[in-house]
């Protein structure tokens, strides 16, 4: 079972994943008098449809990646935010740049209440290591695991896979289930899989200038809000090293 990426931070999740990282989303909430522990399962992969498809494939630059990247932001409160890029660098466990390749469905988390959460698995290839060590079960690629608020919108991000790379700062999530001190079965389930700890830890290369995620959440002292603009690869250089620091 994959750990949880950006999970929600509710009393009903506390049993779940060691990685839970994250807030509120903006779907319904379960309530507290849900009775009954959380219940993971893997979901099916169903097929994009022919005409999201078809419609969203003619996208490129900012607009596709907008497409893949607004329907997975949210409005929450996060453990982990950053008020510097050195901050970010020491604070994750991972940085690479690299580019989206694939999604599949990954699994459902069944709240108390009714209510599924829904995760799936990015995989990343990466272009360049920058801090950290990588663990993977294909060598060249990551395994990224995300929060899908909508569900309806699936079709329209295996349409959008961005043409472009990424600047990721990572958290391993069988590291995090160590530092959280959770049972030692999840530390080794959680090896191969990787979190970004909120939406300030990607950064996305457009035309050579950095662009953040669309629609994230307000920055603390207007990080990375204020690296928009900023020529990609100076800012790769950067935290190259910062990382070797």
């Amino acid at each position: 079972m994959a750990i949880g990426a950006l999970l929600l931070v509710l009393s009903i999740t506390a049993g779940c994943s060691a990685a839970s990282r994250v807030a509120v989303a903006p779907q319904a909430t379960p309530t507290m008098a849900a009775s009954g522990p959380p219940v993971t399962r893997r979901a099916p992969s169903p097929a994009p449809s022919q005409a999201t498809s078809a419609e969203a494939s003619a996208l490129t630059g900012l607009a596709r990646s907008d497409a893949f990247w607004v329907p997975l932001t949210y409005q929450a409160v996060f453990i982990d935010q950053f008020e510097s890029l050195d901050a970010m660098v020491e604070r994750t466990d991972l940085i690479v740049v690299g580019r989206v390749v694939g999604i599949e469905l990954d699994r459902i988390h069944e709240a108390p209440g009714g209510i599924d959460f829904h995760f799936m698995t990015v995989t990343v290839e990466t272009d360049a290591v920058l801090s950290g060590s990588v663990e993977t079960l294909t060598p060249g690629q990551i395994e990224v695991e995300l929060f899908l608020p909508d569900f309806s919108k699936l079709d329209q991000l295996r349409a959008n896979l961005p043409d472009h790379r990424h600047l990721l700062f990572l958290l391993n999530a069988g590291l995090t289930a160590q530092r959280h001190e959770r049972p030692e079965e999840e530390w080794e389930a959680g090896r191969f899989t990787y979190l970004p700890p909120n939406f300030q830890a990607v950064l996305r290369d457009i035309d050579g200038q950095v662009h953040r995620v669309p629609m994230a959440p307000d920055d603390l002292a207007g990080f990375p809000s204020g690296l928009e603009g900023d020529d990609f690869d100076a800012l790769v250089e950067r935290v190259r090293q910062l990382g070797d620091g």
